[in-house]
């Protein structure tokens, strides 16, 4: 990125993706406006804008890639909108000044390690239309206090709430049939739903599973 940008900038109507790396490195931009028009970013695309402080998004956005906003180490919070389907893996993972961001209530996707390392993060509110909670997705969101897992879930993954250890009380609904052991912080309560019928490390190659 050209090192005299900086500021704010302001996509004009008409663009619909963009591109994989397009503003990777442009670490004096604070804000950005999209479009309406605008349907997906790509991968990597805001990576290391590390000044970036606010974000507009319009409703049309579908797809944010893999990496998307890693490492805006500024952000603190994030509104997306009802239109966005899919959050792709690591899309905001390292935005360590993170403390809010608020989730479209359709969204299908949430990928792995979509959060991680976003360590002010305080809440999050997840959408009933998920079914799967990924591998490392809050993995490191230290300061996260309090998270509902909606009854649409049916699989969490490894480390998905390693490091998570401000969460007090979690509930693992009925749909979860396996739980494994790196997935959970340190707990006061844990309730688990009627379904789960194992309890398994990270890999059962080497230290087996438990079976309720």
């Amino acid at each position: 990125c050209d090192t005299n940008f900086t500021g704010d900038l302001i996509l004009p109507e008409g663009i619909e993706r963009i591109a994989d790396y397009t503003f990777e490195w442009c670490d004096e931009l604070e804000s950005i406006t999209f479009p309406k028009s605008l349907v997906s970013i790509g991968e990597h695309a805001f990576d290391f804008c590390e000044n970036l402080k606010t974000i507009s998004f319009k409703e049309g956005l579908k797809i944010i890639r893999d990496f998307s906003f890693q490492n805006c180490h500024s952000l603190s919070e994030v509104v997306l909108p009802d239109s966005l389907e899919i959050i792709a893996d690591y899309a905001f993972s390292d935005c360590y000044s993170l403390k809010k961001i608020v989730l479209p209530s359709h969204l299908k996707r949430l990928g792995r390690g979509a959060f991680s390392a976003c360590g002010d993060l305080q809440s999050i509110q997840l959408s009933k239309s998920i079914e799967n909670i990924e591998d490392y997705t809050f993995q490191g969101c230290s300061s996260l206090a309090s998270i509902t897992i909606p009854h649409s879930v049916t699989s969490i993954g490894q480390f998905a709430f390693d490091g998570c250890n401000n969460i007090k009380n979690l509930t693992i609904p009925d749909g979860v049939s396996t739980i494994y052991t790196s997935s959970l912080p340190s707990l006061q309560s844990l309730t688990i739903g009627r379904n789960v019928t194992s309890i398994q490390r990270d890999d059962d190659r080497y230290y087996g599973y438990y079976t309720i």
